[in-house]
């Protein structure tokens, strides 16, 4: 919502991770990794910051992660997501604690400073 995107992310299964060949568009990201879902409910390398937008409040989620292919910085709406799936899938909350703004109130906001 901070730029108006509209995100719809999808969850997948793989039957065989070797199968699955990712190719990367070097417009959108800068490496292909991946990390252990229950990451995003753990407290081990997280840590966030308060931000304002809009007058309004809110938590941002960054994580830090290393592997073979690197270190790398996981945050902002991609470490959001990535933490509601984690908690769907697993069926529980994180150990952190976390809150959005009140983006209805800010779209309000937003269309009346527009007209």
């Amino acid at each position: 919502m901070q730029h108006l995107l509209k995100v719809v992310p999808v969850v997948g299964l793989l039957a065989r991770k070797a199968d699955f060949r990712p190719s990367l568009n070097t417009d959108e990201v800068d490496a292909i990794f991946d990390v252990p879902l229950e990451m995003f409910l753990k407290q081990d390398n997280y840590r966030c910051e308060e931000r304002e937008w809009m007058g309004q409040k809110y938590i941002i989620h960054l994580f830090d992660f290393k592997c073979e292919k690197g270190v790398f910085f996981i945050w902002g709406l991609t470490a959001g997501i990535l933490i509601c799936a984690a908690s769907v899938i697993y069926r529980c909350s994180p150990c952190f604690k976390g809150h959005l703004p009140d983006f209805q109130q800010l779209q309000r906001s937003l269309l009346n400073s527009l007209a």
